[in-house]
């Protein structure tokens, strides 16, 4: 039982790698249809620390964002390697349209990232800077 335990772990770890690293080029109906299944853990991280939803924050794939928090994605997800947020890889990026479905969706614009005692930064700080405030 235990070893069919491990086996299943490690089976939706690689279902949820390979979700990850095909966000880019992934048509919507088929994410549709994975995001379904019992076996993807949503709210993997890969070895970078990111979600699915950053990496298609990153990218400006708005339908997918969408789509990923239609089905529970924590919005507010924080990448530990740099500290940002789906929201705030957004701004950076100029992804409008991707910034737009986050706030609809009430994605925390004054959220901070950073160690205490060092620099840190909102989103809303990061849009000024952008010059999106």
């Amino acid at each position: 039982m235990a070893r069919r335990r491990r086996t299943l772990a490690k089976e939706i770890e690689r279902f949820s790698c390979e979700l990850i690293s095909n966000v880019t080029d992934m048509d919507v109906s088929k994410l549709n249809r994975i995001s379904d299944s019992p076996e993807l853990d949503i709210n993997f991280r890969n070895d970078k620390d990111e979600t699915v939803l950053h990496v298609a924050a990153n990218e400006g794939r708005a339908d997918v964002v969408a789509l990923l928090l239609s089905r529970r994605q924590d919005i507010d997800v924080n990448a530990k390697a740099d500290g940002k947020t789906p929201l705030m890889r957004s701004i950076i990026r100029g992804h409008y349209d991707v910034l737009e479905v986050l706030l609809l969706q009430r994605a925390d614009y004054i959220q901070v990232n950073g160690e205490p005692g060092s620099r840190q930064w909102s989103p809303l700080h990061l849009a000024a800077i952008e010059r999106l405030a």
